[in-house]
């Protein structure tokens, strides 16, 4: 065999290999088909989303990650019970310009000649569930990757070249925690092992204004434990299948005699000395010895002066919605008294108001 054949067999090879002939079909892709002598039986054909043609009498056929002659083959043997050694061509008419997301926002994007991972993605809201450092690249079968997306952009790299009917896969981060209450967005966060709760409370936006800084509740396993959104409560490594549910802060309602009757919040400490002290504490004449709560159209009685001998029943904790009443009693000056507890109050478990 002389070069000259040689050159042109190696570039008849190289032309086949890039010709359309030879491209695998997806979703999208645009097809003439022919059955020779057949003429009722051509068709314009589109490979649907699952990656199949419909023909006539041949049915449905799957195309998908197929070139045209395996398609043209597949054809032929569905042909073959009902025409007589049929003979077919199919042509690509047009590829379909798409790239699909599998998870995360899911659907598909208009492929432009040039894109890149990370070009692609740039105006996709991924959101704060995928692992973004295990994306892959599915293409005709074949997975690329994973690549790193924060890397490639720290690095100012767009990652590998994309092409038509590539498949972009979005995984999941796979710790699921359910966030609840007064966070901006209920509902599961995923994180990655070794991340907090923390985080996963932040990618639920966070506490709202309203939120009470402590006894935020964790669920894990069957046991429930109160935790502080301050402090390294929190800090602790998420597991799968935690819970988190971050409480209101406390309307409380204080009135008679104190030194701002109205209504307080209670965000650190929910007990009866708490709101008492953010309602400007007792008046001068304000007997703290009979201080009454109603909670849950129930009232009871407290002597908050005992608390300077230890008895913490008398501080009760109140939940939203209690009205607080301190009445006036004899010309007795109890306002030394209270910031005395205050005071010592303040050192204690919880203290804090």
């Amino acid at each position: 065999m002389t070069y000259a054949k040689i050159a042109a067999l190696a570039s008849f090879a190289v032309a086949a290999v890039w010709s359309p002939a030879f491209a695998a079909l997806h979703p999208g892709d645009q097809l003439a088909i022919t059955v020779y002598n057949h003429p009722e039986l051509q068709s314009n054909a589109t490979v649907d989303g699952s990656g199949n043609v419909s023909l006539p009498l041949a049915g449905q056929i799957v195309a998908k990650g197929l070139d045209t002659q395996q398609l043209e083959q597949r054809i032929v043997v569905a042909l073959e019970p009902y025409v007589i050694k049929p003979a077919v061509d199919v042509r690509l008419v047009s590829q379909n310009p798409t790239v699909f997301l599998a998870g995360g926002p899911g659907g598909t994007l208009v492929y432009h000649p040039g894109d890149t991972l990370v070009g692609a993605l740039a105006a996709v809201k991924v959101g704060d569930g995928v692992d973004a450092d295990r994306v892959k690249i599915d293409r005709d079968g074949r997975l690329m990757g994973p690549f790193d997306l924060a890397a490639l952009v720290a690095g100012g790299q767009g990652g590998p070249a994309l092409q038509p009917g590539d498949t972009i896969q979005l995984p999941s981060k796979p710790i699921a925690v359910k966030v609840g209450g007064a966070v901006l967005h209920p509902g599961f966060a995923y994180v990655n092992p070794g991340e907090s709760l923390r985080d996963a409370i932040d990618q639920a936006g966070g506490p709202t204004p309203n939120a009470a800084l402590t006894q935020v509740v964790l669920d894990r396993g069957g046991s429930r434990q109160a935790l502080a959104l301050s402090g390294s409560d929190l800090s602790q490594p998420a597991k799968n299948g935690d819970q988190i549910t971050v409480p209101d802060a406390a309307q409380v309602e204080v009135v008679g005699m104190v030194g701002k009757p109205g209504v307080v919040t209670l965000r650190n400490n929910f007990t009866l000395l708490s709101a008492l002290y953010q309602a400007g504490g007792p008046g001068q004449y304000a007997d703290i010895r009979s201080v009454e709560v109603m909670h849950a159209g129930q009232k009871k009685t407290y002597d908050v002066t005992a608390l300077t001998h230890g008895d913490m029943s008398q501080d009760p904790a109140l939940t939203d919605g209690d009205v607080v009443f301190v009445p006036e009693g004899h010309k007795v000056d109890w306002r030394n008294l209270f910031s005395s507890i205050i005071t010592l109050r303040w050192f204690l478990p919880n203290g804090r108001f």
